[in-house]
């Protein structure tokens, strides 16, 4: 189970989803976590799909995001020492624009995203 932590999430205050709790692989953090590799989800285009692959098991946790959220960057944070190893968390950044209005290069998006996944992963690992 992976929950969101009050302490460390920054700018949730009041989010519906501030408190929320998923099974490991679930929900677009889920995504990235499993496939260990950078995911950008359309939340829009997701919710439309009841087939998605990111959209936690049960429908009432897709409900506990703000009703402005359209897009999501999450990438996993991997152990310094270990790629292949521990994951140590997820980062996500997301936005009430759309995913093809704020990553609209999705590789280097991706690129940054997990170069400052890297620099967090020295902070957990120290």
């Amino acid at each position: 189970m992976r929950c969101v932590d009050g302490e460390t999430a920054h700018n949730m205050h009041e989010d519906p989803d501030e408190t929320l709790c998923v099974n490991m692989y679930e929900g677009i953090s889920g995504q990235a976590a499993k496939r260990r590799e950078p995911v950008i989800a359309d939340v829009a285009e997701m919710l439309f799909d009841p087939n998605s692959s990111m959209l936690p098991k049960r429908k009432r946790k897709s409900r506990r995001t703000r009703k402005s959220l359209k897009a999501v960057l999450s990438v996993p944070i991997l152990s310094p020492d270990d790629q292949e190893g521990d994951l140590l968390g997820t980062l996500q950044v997301d936005s009430d624009a759309p995913a093809s209005l704020v990553f609209p290069d999705e590789v280097r998006a991706g690129q940054i995203a997990t170069n400052f996944a890297d620099a967090l992963s020295l902070v957990l690992g120290a």
